[in-house]
């Protein structure tokens, strides 16, 4: 039912306000079609678990990764270091002669020293 421009109550029928079947109205709107495509492809795409989050995710995977890799070797390097210190005193004496400047006692230390380039006392 809906008023005309008169003013009058007019009865339509469900088939022509689009309600029962009938072959002049389809079942789906005019772009509808691409609505639907449009709202099942957000959440693949944009959504929590969609290929940009796994994208992102993957990448990060992947620099964790490389960050793991590197520690290892920081790790294995330190445990060789660790090992050496434990067993032989070659290399403590090693650290002591390079980074505190040691000598044994019976030995005697020579430093030699370059001459500084505006030097002319020469």
């Amino acid at each position: 039912m809906y008023f005309t421009n008169s003013g009058a109550l007019k009865r339509t029928s469900e088939r022509s306000r689009g309600i029962g079947p009938g072959p002049e109205r389809s079942s789906t709107r005019p772009g509808s079609g691409a609505r639907q495509s449009v709202a099942l492809q957000y959440p693949l795409w944009l959504g929590k678990g969609g290929w940009f989050r796994v994208w992102s995710l993957e990448r990060q995977v992947q620099e964790q990764k490389d960050a793991n890799s590197r520690l290892r070797q920081r790790n294995s390097a330190l445990d060789a270091e660790v090992r050496d210190l434990k067993q032989g005193v070659e290399a403590i004496e090693e650290r002591a002669r390079y980074e505190l400047g040691m000598v044994r006692q019976d030995e005697i230390f020579f430093q030699v020293v370059a001459p500084a380039k505006n030097d002319r006392s020469r």
